[in-house]
């Protein structure tokens, strides 16, 4: 819908005196692929990974299209860090799976998608992200060269804080107050939508 609007939109001239800024921005560098540049050049959007980045993300591309033949996206290159990342904490800590959840945490997630990352108790993964652009025709060397790099957003700024998110996986022992969490020993009550409001009291 959004690929509509635009192509539709640049078409009649309505984005001819707006800025970047003003647009909505595409959710990948897939997107931008198949609207093409020049249609969403300019706009500005946020990634966790770019192929094109750097030395060691050309690299990894480079041994991902020997198999896949194309480009990986953030998406991509999220699943591959996912993974990475557990089975490191599997051969740290074995399969026991509170074992492993608290080795994800302990450990430091670096990759080629993030360094220094950290998986929070919510479950959220604490890393920079990347302001993109948009090239423009001109710009781009190649059908893949889609994005200049506008600014790094550290993690701790990119993610609310741990104190603002609910979540309600949130254990008592975290001291946040009113964050809500399932029933304890209840998983059945817990999907049901079933909670209990933590006062911060064991």
């Amino acid at each position: 819908m959004f690929g509509c609007v635009l192509v539709v939109s640049r078409g009649r001239g309505l984005l001819a005196h707006r800025t970047h800024q003003d647009s909505p921005p595409p959710s990948l560098a897939l997107d931008v692929n198949s609207l093409t540049l020049p249609v969403v050049q300019g706009l500005v959007l946020t990634e966790a990974f770019y192929w094109d980045q750097n030395d060691e993300t050309r690299a990894w591309t480079k041994r991902f299209r020997a198999k896949r033949d194309k480009i990986p996206s953030m998406l991509t290159a999220g699943a591959y860090s996912a993974v990475n990342h557990y089975l490191k904490a599997v051969q740290a800590a074995g399969t026991d799976e509170e074992a492993v959840m608290a080795k994800m945490r302990e450990i430091p997630v670096n990759d080629v998608m993030t360094k220094n990352g950290k998986l929070r108790e919510d479950g959220r993964l604490v890393r920079d992200m990347y302001l993109f652009q948009v090239k423009s025709p001109q710009e781009s060397k190649s059908k893949d060269d889609t994005y200049k790099l506008l600014a790094t957003v550290p993690g701790d700024e990119a993610d609310r804080p741990l104190r603002d998110g609910k979540c309600p996986y949130i254990s008592d022992r975290s001291g946040l107050t009113g964050i809500r969490r399932p029933l304890a020993g209840r998983p059945s009550n817990w999907q049901a939508g079933a909670w209990r409001t933590v006062e911060g009291r064991e």
